[in-house]
């Protein structure tokens, strides 16, 4: 097998690898983040209730926002992240 999606070489797994710029990490840099926030809105819109809204924007200021930003600051350290960093969204394209 040389298909380099496949290939386990450490170098490949870097910050300058293709895999972080396709897909949705082509638009935002937290793509994970962003659909469990959407599953999770999707059950407290369910059950029309503000307690759900409540615990919800606690865990995604104090857990989320928290994580993705030490996150950030993390990959500060390379050299493509400034260029990264200004062409996606932080969460939400086109938004945040």
């Amino acid at each position: 097998m040389n298909d380099p999606r496949f290939d386990l070489d450490v170098e490949y797994y870097q910050f300058g690898g293709t895999y972080l710029f396709d897909g949705m990490h082509r638009y935002v840099r937290h793509p994970n983040y962003l659909g469990e926030i959407m599953i999770y809105e999707s059950f407290a819109m369910m059950v029309w209730h503000w307690l759900p809204v409540v615990v919800l924007a606690w865990v995604w200021l104090g857990l989320f926002a928290v994580n993705m930003t030490v996150k950030e600051a993390s990959m500060s350290r390379y050299t493509e992240w400034a260029a990264y960093k200004k062409r996606t969204w932080w969460l939400i394209p086109f938004v945040l």
